[in-house]
């Protein structure tokens, strides 16, 4: 394991574990995890959290904590993020290893990118706010389904107090969300006498 610190806002670690196995599977097995994070300046960040196993077995057959011998899977992950005044942008790549099964079905997000906006006054009507949410991803996959997902969430509001008891605060606001799919990969199981997609 190391550790290091570059400055007060730059730090992490890489760990691992590695053997050379002769009479089992006469192979290297072991995992590697590294983890950085790194704050650019108060509104610029970046995140780094990458785990990766050399076969689905190792955990179960060499780690030492209960919790590790029964991962399902090993989580990677990058963010991004970075804020304005009046705005949010969140960009992060996610992908796994499934530890349960030797087909590669593992659904990736490469990327997942998304960009919020906080309430705005709408000139020119006193008192309406608007705001804006919106995500693009990636979905990546070896067998199975992969694609595109961009979704877009604009919406105004305009909150009123009836004889100053109670707020009530009407909206209106539009979404849509589209979608593309395809297969990338198909695998035939002769046992079960199906195509898996």
């Amino acid at each position: 394991e190391y550790r290091y610190v570059l400055s007060r806002n730059t730090q992490g670690l890489a760990t691992g574990f590695f053997i050379q196995e002769t009479e089992v599977k006469d192979d290297l097995r072991g995992y590697a995890h590294v983890r950085h994070n790194w704050t650019v300046d108060p509104t610029l960040s970046l995140k780094v959290d990458l785990n990766h196993v050399s076969d689905d077995d190792l955990f179960r057959e060499y780690a030492d904590r209960l919790y590790e011998r029964s991962l399902q899977h090993a989580d990677s992950n990058v963010f991004v993020s970075k804020r304005w005044p009046q705005w949010n942008f969140v960009a992060n790549a996610f992908w796994y290893q499934d530890l349960t099964t030797p087909r590669p079905i593992e659904l990736q997000r490469l990327p997942d990118v998304r960009l919020t906006s906080v309430s705005q006054p709408i000139p020119g009507l006193r008192g309406a706010v608007w705001d804006f949410e919106s995500s693009a991803i990636r979905f990546v996959r070896d067998v199975g389904s992969e694609g595109d997902r961009l979704d877009l969430h604009p919406r105004a509001r305009m909150p009123f107090r009836p004889f100053g008891l109670f707020t009530v605060t009407p909206f209106v606001g539009a979404r849509t969300t589209t979608y593309d799919q395809k297969v990338v990969g198909t695998e035939t199981r002769y046992s079960e006498n199906r195509v898996l997609e």
